[in-house]
């Protein structure tokens, strides 16, 4: 069977027995014991406290034969359930929400069954889809059932996956140990982690969600930088010099986070080269807090290696389920948190989250030219949607295959609804900028509120029915499955990033929020959203993009001059920072200029 073949790639990594010749996938017999115990409830188990919980996990661990978990993280889970939460509230996870878990990670080789159904089924799609090792330099992309999902994270509750192997073959650890573990060194934002995560299974063993997530390892590489007509090496100064598109659209956003712009726009993960950083160790930023209020992500990690410098990571689907508070030390599960967005053809809901992992410590040699190019290249194919050209492309057969000889639309009213439900753009706005303006000038300071409701008022297409030739109805429905496959990306989807790099990496935050505006403006996006979390590195950058979107430069033009800055910088030729350098004011040297030393 093709499915469990490609299985065999993954087995090694899997806390089930795989057997290739006999077709079954099983769990070892211990653990299965243990997790059937469980899965009756406390008064069978007797697994009612963190102390317990601990013995058990060291059990099936020894059960599959795996060495013995460290004793800080048994102290770790006594002092959470014992301490942090309520009698209450941990009565109720033994009693109800274990035994859920339990029976959870015992439908894994079922569910790993059923992705043999998604191969090669989706929509004619003949690439495969099923879960596999996605290692470095090999762009695919995996289709998980979010049941599948919470099958995979119970079993990292219960620390079952073998981790020598991961180590050894650039793969982030997946167990969930280590959280436990520095909640035992006093971490009080450790605790607030874990409250997410045991949130998340209580929503899911309550009312399982039906949809999926893609995870999609993106590559920048030399067969795919031939198929878009780029050079035969990663993009280069050369090519970033012959680059005449415009700039895209640029809004600073000095209220409100990432993570609240729902489906208009990619948002950006500022990620480790291993996908998802410190989130089940002691990291407590960016990253490791959107997979704690966003769970599912944690799965790419069990599949999904280190990042090269020319690699990035999409997530599409993942679904929040937490509120938070702060940042860092100062973070607090802030409650409840439920989506509202819809689901795409593929069952996904439309949040997309791009993993992009900058340059850490560098300090100065990050204006040298080739580091400069890895963060831009990097950008680059974080944000870079291959659909989006044939969605256009298929967008204009579509409009040009509806008309008939006197030009009027003759779409059907199936079309017609599948066009206007992906909210598309009339096709002539569509090959400019998309026909989406927000702000009165298009670079206007505004709230994420404002922005949102704005962006809500883009023209959608007027499309009429008077269909009547049967083999046009047909070429209009193979139409149709090809622009429905996209589900509503292109060229209405912006990004929606903040100071990437930036704070504990040292990256310039100045240089940063320039590379990404040309990287966005390459990729074809509409618009980017910089939110600067109040820092004061960006207190100038709206004035800047002001005044360089009211100079009409475009993306080879504002390159230029990044360039002929970072070469004065790294020769010690200026004194002052990359936005008091650009504006023509600071060049004649005023005393208002502010060095960046």
């Amino acid at each position: 069977m093709p499915f469990l073949e490609a299985l065999s790639s993954i087995a090694p990594y899997l806390p089930v027995k795989v057997d290739i010749a006999n077709g079954q996938i099983l769990w070892p017999r211990e653990v299965s014991f243990a997790l059937k115990a469980v899965a009756r409830g406390p008064n069978y188990s007797d697994v009612q406290s963190g102390e317990s919980l601990h013995e058990l996990i060291m059990d099936m661990r020894g059960g599959s034969e795996l060495p013995e978990m460290c004793k800080e993280a048994g102290k770790g889970m006594k002092i959470f359930f014992d301490r942090v939460i309520s009698p209450v509230e941990a009565k109720t996870f033994f009693a109800r929400v274990l035994p859920s878990m339990a029976s959870l990670a015992l439908k894994l080789p079922a569910l790993l069954q059923e992705q043999a159904l998604l191969y090669g089924s989706q929509s004619g799609v003949n690439v495969p889809l099923y879960l596999r090792i996605l290692s470095s330099q090999n762009s695919g992309i995996v289709f998980l059932s979010q049941e599948l999902v919470a099958s995979l994270l119970a079993c990292a509750f219960f620390c079952l996956y073998p981790s020598t192997i991961r180590r050894n073959n650039d793969l982030p650890l997946i167990n969930f140990d280590l959280l436990f573990r520095y909640l035992f060194d006093g971490r009080q934002e450790q605790a607030q982690k874990i409250m997410c995560i045991v949130h998340y299974f209580e929503r899911v063993t309550e009312s399982m969600p039906c949809g999926m997530i893609s995870y999609e390892r993106k590559v920048l590489a030399l067969e795919q930088s031939a198929s878009l007509g780029l050079a035969q090496t990663l993009p280069d100064e050369s090519f970033w010099r012959s680059c005449k598109t415009s700039l895209c659209d640029f809004t600073v956003m000095d209220e409100g986070v990432i993570e609240d712009v729902g489906s208009i726009a990619l948002q950006v993960d500022f990620a480790n080269m291993f996908l998802g950083g410190g989130a089940l160790s002691s990291g407590c930023i960016q990253e490791e807090i959107r997979f704690m209020i966003n769970p599912e992500l944690i799965a790419g990690m069990f599949f999904l290696s280190a990042m090269s410098n020319n690699e990035s990571i999409e997530v599409v689907g993942a679904e929040r389920y937490s509120r938070y508070e702060g940042y860092g030390r100062s973070f607090t599960f802030g409650g409840d948190f439920v989506e509202k967005d819809s689901r795409d053809g593929w069952g996904r809901r439309h949040t997309r989250i791009v993993a992009i992992d900058a340059l850490s410590q560098v300090g100065e040699d990050q204006f040298m030219m080739s580091l400069i190019l890895r963060e831009l290249n990097k950008a680059f194919c974080g944000f870079l949607d291959l659909s989006i050209t044939s969605c256009h492309s298929n967008l204009m057969d579509l409009q040009a295959d509806a008309k008939t000889k006197d030009g009027t639309n003759v779409m059907s009213t199936e079309v017609q609804r599948t066009a206007k439900s992906y909210g598309v753009i009339d096709g002539e706005n569509l090959e400019n900028d998309g026909g989406v303006h927000f702000g009165k000038d298009g670079a206007t300071k505004i709230p994420i509120e404002s922005f949102l409701e704005e962006f809500g008022k883009s023209k959608v297409v007027n499309l009429e029915e008077s269909m009547s030739d049967d083999s046009n109805k047909m070429d209009l429905q193979v139409h149709a499955e090809k622009f429905h496959m996209y589900t509503n990306t292109g060229n209405c989807i912006g990004i929606a990033t903040g100071n990437w790099g930036c704070g504990a990496f040292g990256g310039d935050l100045q240089l940063k929020s320039m590379l990404q505006w040309l990287a966005a403006s390459q990729a074809g996006r509409p618009f980017l959203l910089y939110f600067t979390f109040g820092d004061h590195h960006a207190k100038r950058l709206q004035e800047i993009v002001d005044w360089i979107r009211q100079e009409g430069w475009c993306i080879w033009e504002l390159w230029d001059m990044l360039l002929e800055y970072a070469k004065r910088r790294i020769h010690r030729q200026v004194t002052v920072n990359l936005f008091d350098w650009l504006l023509p004011k600071k060049q004649e040297g005023t005393s208002a200029d502010e060095p960046f030393l």
